[in-house]
């Protein structure tokens, strides 16, 4: 795109590295795009941000947040493979945000390609968008090798697509057939000296043309099936023929279904052939909508009101959705614009931190090169300089517009964050952030000496700013430093950026898996355990009773299942669909009964409504006082007795809380009872005093796995899925055949299975060895499922040592 747009003199190359938008060390030398890169670029008469994001699981994160600011989308497939397992992942990314789409289906040049099998799987598995519509059919030529990709026709123009000058595809010759001839027209256009179908017997360029003959006929109807201007046209102007329609007919339609997210339009390239490069260019500016004809994006005003933001407002609103650290220019923060325009030297109030910063210089990226520019206007993507504070999914606005002038006073530098917090303004709203997707694997992190503790520290803040897909925490017992992430790669890359780029001198541990405690309810049944509290808490003696009952929630009951039987061995703990923990603080626990003394009965402010209870002088306000017992219970439930994990799936209910005197009462007091309370129950200890074994197990991740095979590796994939790797296929998918061989070699096997995280590791290197690197796979977390006894003695064993 980028060479026949005039932006490069030549067009790069995956396999030599050459390629502008994948230029770190590490994309270079895999072959990957590891980060999200964008670079403008302009075509008939239209500027076009393109965003190139990685496809490769460990990465979701970049096409997160990418598709989160897109306008449209070129969803590119394999023409062998088809719909891969992260393909579809991706197509749900997408359709979250509601972004219109292309589906470009790449590598036609490649053997075993096949375009109806690819569109096959397009239909049965790209589901939530849109039906898709065939606008370009590839050309095949047989030759003495096999079939030859040698250009594609234009079923909108009806025209054959054929790209030339010494093989860099950049003239395109376009020889329009005529449709009241038909068949002898197209030989005629392919069949001449030079032409597509040159010397091709004319059983195949009859059955070529009748495969386009049906398309075009589809296409027709599949417009006229849902737009009146179409079927209008088509009884009017066209007489009922599906050849005379008009192409303008077509491609308004095509823009404004697509626009709509009726339709998505297919097309079909050789990107490595450079074939088919520059009508896809021509589809992203006739079809995909441009910024000012989306639907205006959902805001959040500060009285927790829902607005829009109109693209003609003058002010500006912009999303920080990206941010990479530069050695020389600092924290470069990407924004898209949603109205407005944004100058260098302003202050910015950032609506989601509710802090003010001020922006230095505005550049223009071009991958790794960059411009300084005087503004950035409303639909396009920018680099901000000088914001040191704003992370990724913040709602940038420029302060005076919203009447914060004292905003220059607030861009000072504070320890505590809440100290230079400004109160927002009616009109400051905040746009929808961007889902963070939680960790899946973690590997220790370790100075090699004390003198590298601080810069390792600043490192690591840096890489969690640029990728927050990352997290970084601390071992309580062993005050180890860890790095969470997405996967092995992801921590494999993160962690040769912290070496290499960053210098750090540090030793990087293994990779683990990051678990969960539970009680399980099935087993255990509700505990019920008081507890007298008497202590000092910061210099000040705390006396109070409390009494808790923990249970442990059904795993059918907490389960997201979309299984017909409705059961799973496992939970969702993502808390998408239900929280993690639940904390029951009406049904046995009353207000009343915690304090020594009456409670204070005030009336409402309009006199009407019912008495408001107040706590009794000395003591601290009732919603303190809850906020101090719900932090008690989440505080003790961030850290299980059995490795430190976070304690999910229980349901905890306040029975009692029985305060003192006020000079024994304080909210750190309140707190750290419940949480005591809590950690005793969870360690089993028992209203007597005794110490039973511990009614906590460990929870392992579950992923939901999908693996794509041929058909021959299909037999020994499973078996090492249900064997080894403890994991359970649900379902065996086949993708349609469509001008695959007879022994089906290149048909496509989908295999679906629920595997633990824990037997994943290096499953990648296993697969490709297994299928000669043919197999690909995805992964994401569905939930956390029980433990053997024994695989949970091996683990505990093997994280504490002993």
């Amino acid at each position: 795109m980028l060479y026949y747009a005039g932006y490069t003199q030549r067009i790069g190359d995956v396999d030599s590295g050459s390629t502008v938008t994948d230029y770190l060390p590490a994309e270079r030398s895999r072959g990957i795009t590891i980060q999200s890169a964008c670079i403008p670029l302009f075509w008939n008469d239209h500027r076009i941000n393109l965003i190139d994001t990685p496809g490769h699981v460990d990465f979701t994160m970049e096409v997160e947040r990418s598709v989160r600011v897109l306008d449209g989308a070129i969803v590119l497939l394999d023409g062998v493979a088809g719909v891969e397992a992260q393909t579809e992942t991706v197509w749900r990314q997408a359709n979250r945000q509601k972004i219109p789409r292309l589906i470009v289906v790449n590598k036609m040049d490649r053997e075993g390609s096949s375009f109806a099998r690819a569109l096959s799987a397009i239909n049965h598995r790209l589901k939530g968008w849109g039906s898709p519509v065939v606008i370009q059919w590839p050309i095949f030529a047989e030759t003495p090798v096999g079939p030859k990709f040698k250009g594609v026709f234009d079923l909108i123009e009806m025209a054959v697509v054929e790209f030339g000058a010494n093989d860099t595809g950049s003239v395109v010759q376009r020889s329009k057939i005529d449709t009241m001839v038909g068949l002898d027209s197209f030989v005629e256009v392919c069949c001449r000296d030079c032409g597509a179908l040159e010397g091709v017997k004319q059983e195949h360029v009859e059955k070529l043309w009748n495969q386009i003959f049906d398309a075009r006929v589809s296409l027709v109807e599949q417009l006229a099936a849902l737009d009146d201007q179409v079927v209008e046209a088509f009884l009017e102007e066209a007489d009922g023929s599906h050849f005379a329609l008009k192409s303008s007919i077509l491609k308004s339609a095509l823009r404004r279904l697509t626009g709509d997210g009726k339709v998505v339009p297919v097309m079909c390239a050789s990107a490595f052939k450079n074939t088919g490069v520059q009508p896809v260019m021509d589809a992203v500016v006739d079809y995909l909508p441009s910024p000012t004809e989306r639907l205006p994006p959902v805001a959040t005003l500060p009285n927790g009101e829902t607005t829009t933001v109109n693209y003609d407002d003058k002010n500006f609103s912009g999303l920080a959705f990206k941010i990479i650290h530069d050695e020389k220019r600092g924290a470069m923060v990407f924004i898209r614009v949603y109205s407005g325009a944004l100058e260098p030297r302003v202050v910015l109030y950032n609506s989601s931190q509710r802090i003010t910063e001020r922006a230095t210089k505005i550049l223009q990226m071009y991958a790794d090169d960059y411009e300084e520019i005087p503004s950035v206007s409303i639909g396009n993507i920018a680099c901000v300089l000088g914001l040191t504070e704003t992370k990724t999914g913040d709602t940038l606005l420029i302060a005076n517009q919203h009447s914060i002038n004292n905003a220059k006073g607030n861009t000072k530098k504070s320890n505590d964050q809440h100290s230079k917090q400004i109160k927002p303004p009616a009109s400051a709203f905040t746009l929808e952030t961007i889902h963070l997707p939680p960790p899946v694997f973690v590997r220790s992190v370790e100075p090699i000496s004390s003198n590298d503790a601080r810069k390792i520290e600043t490192s690591l803040n840096a890489l969690v700013r640029e990728d927050p897909s990352l997290v970084v925490t601390t071992d309580p017992d062993s005050g180890q430093t860890l790095l969470g992430g997405m996967g092995e790669l992801h921590l494999e890359i993160a962690s040769e950026r912290l070496l290499d780029t960053h210098k750090c001198a540090a030793q990087m541990g293994k990779v683990s898996i990051s678990y969960r405690e539970t009680i399980p309810g099935d087993v255990v049944g509700p505990i019920d355990y008081t507890l007298d509290y008497d202590k000092d808490i910061f210099g000040k003696h705390s006396k109070l009773r409390v009494r808790l009952l923990v249970e442990g929630m059904e795993l059918e009951e907490a389960a997201a299942t979309g299984s017909e039987n409705n059961h799973q061995d496992w939970i969702d703990v993502t808390g998408t669909t239900k929280p993690v923990n639940v904390v029951d603080m009406a049904s046995h626990f009353d207000v009343k009964d915690m304090f020594p003394v009456p409670l204070l009965m005030i009336p409402s402010r309009n006199g009407k409504g019912p008495l408001i209870p107040m706590a009794p002088n000395g003591y601290p306000s009732i919603e303190d006082l809850k906020e101090a017992i719900e932090g008690g219970i989440y505080g003790a439930l961030a850290r299980g007795p059995i490795l430190g994990f976070p304690v999910v799936n229980l349901k905890v209910t306040v029975l009692e809380v029985r305060l003192e005197k006020p000079e024994l009462t304080s909210l750190a007091g309140v707190r750290g009872a419940i949480g005591r309370c809590m950690r005793d129950l969870m360690r089993g200890v028992s209203s007597t005093g005794s110490s039973p074994k511990c009614p906590m197990r460990l929870l392992e991740p579950i992923m939901d796995l999908g693996v794509t095979v041929p058909e021959k590796y299909v037999g020994a994939v499973t078996k090492d899925l249900t064997g080894t790797r403890r994991g359970h296929v649900i379902a065996l998918g086949t993708e349609s055949t469509g001008g695959v061989s007879e022994s089906g070699s290149y048909e496509s096997h989908v295999i679906s299975a629920t595997v633990p995280l824990g037997s994943m590791l290096g499953y990648s290197t296993t697969l490709r060895g297994m299928t000669a690197g043919t197999g690909v796979f995805s992964m994401k977390l569905l939930g956390y499922g029980r433990m053997s006894v024994d695989r949970e003695e091996v683990v505990v064993k093997d994280m504490k040592g002993y």
